[in-house]
């Protein structure tokens, strides 16, 4: 995001109109702040993945933030917003092995391009960080430890799909083959684009590896499985306790999801992983 688009001269405008209007003390928005009890209040938006640039949609998201943010401020409340580059996972690994790099330096050089951006935009981080930090780290093993000692870990095997020319086992976005219902070419490995159907890797037609273009094979793997049943009750009063919006709230106690039972998550996957030194964890929901 190398020029200056029109949306960036607008945020210019808009932002000096904020910061002028907190030097008028007749100004309304200075007389809002001695009407409101301070909060405190902690703001992020979604990650941006470190496998390549920031494009204007993204950036979208974040000029609305940090406008909530400023007025928030403005209002006398204390606000902060942070936010991180997410810098695991396989897209990152075959960037990284496309440019003949490392992945520490492709996440490294993403970083600093997307905070060149946000700099570029006035987008006013009061932390930016990474998720391949030493912090995270401790705090993702701390998570799962104290988890596993409890007894609220199980382990289970399940078969994957695994490309045996990059000796890896493949997430599902990195399968394509046949639907195995309405037989169109070229799908993901968990969903049709054409039908809309939803299915198992295993599932589908002349599946071939995305990475190496190699028919992938199916292999055992062992996983980890969080049981969230074992919080089920606490759960339930949770929900129901008016901490979310009433729609979400009534999706959640109906169970809107295939993978749900009465609302909430029966069991989720963990899959521990080494990479890049690090081990992460890794949640999705499992059948």
């Amino acid at each position: 995001m190398k020029e200056r688009s029109i949306l960036q001269i607008y945020y210019y405008f808009f932002t000096l109109s904020l910061n002028n209007a907190t030097l008028a003390p007749q100004n309304s928005v200075a007389l809002m702040i001695m009407q409101h009890k301070q909060r405190q209040i902690l703001v992020t938006s979604a990650l941006p993945y470190a496998n390549g640039p920031i494009h204007i949609g993204h950036m979208v998201e974040y000029i609305q933030t940090d406008i909530w943010v400023r007025f928030h401020k403005m209002r006398g409340h204390q606000c902060f917003y942070v936010c991180a580059d997410d810098a695991h996972g396989t897209p990152i690994m075959l960037r990284a092995e496309e440019k003949n790099i490392s992945p520490e330096t492709l996440i490294s050089e993403m970083q600093q391009e997307h905070q060149n951006d946000f700099n570029d935009f006035v987008i006013n981080f009061d932390n930016y960080h990474t998720t391949h930090s030493s912090e995270n780290q401790i705090f993702a093993n701390t998570i799962y430890e104290k988890l596993d000692n409890d007894g609220h870990i199980s382990k289970k095997t399940i078969k994957q799909f695994y490309d045996p020319n990059k000796e890896m086992f493949l997430p599902d976005r990195f399968i394509r083959g046949e639907c195995p219902k309405c037989h169109a070419i070229d799908q993901y490995g968990d969903n049709c684009e054409v039908c809309g159907a939803t299915y198992s890797p295993t599932d589908l037609k002349n599946p071939v590896s995305v990475i190496s273009g190699e028919k992938p094979v199916e292999k055992e793997s062992e996983h980890y499985f969080f049981k969230l049943s074992n919080f089920e009750e606490i759960l339930h009063k949770w929900t129901r306790a008016g901490h979310y919006k009433r729609k979400l709230s009534i999706s959640l106690m109906n169970g809107s999801r295939p993978d749900c039972r009465n609302g909430i998550y029966h069991v989720m996957c963990l899959i521990l992983v080494l990479k890049f030194q690090m081990r992460q964890i890794n949640i999705f929901t499992y059948g």
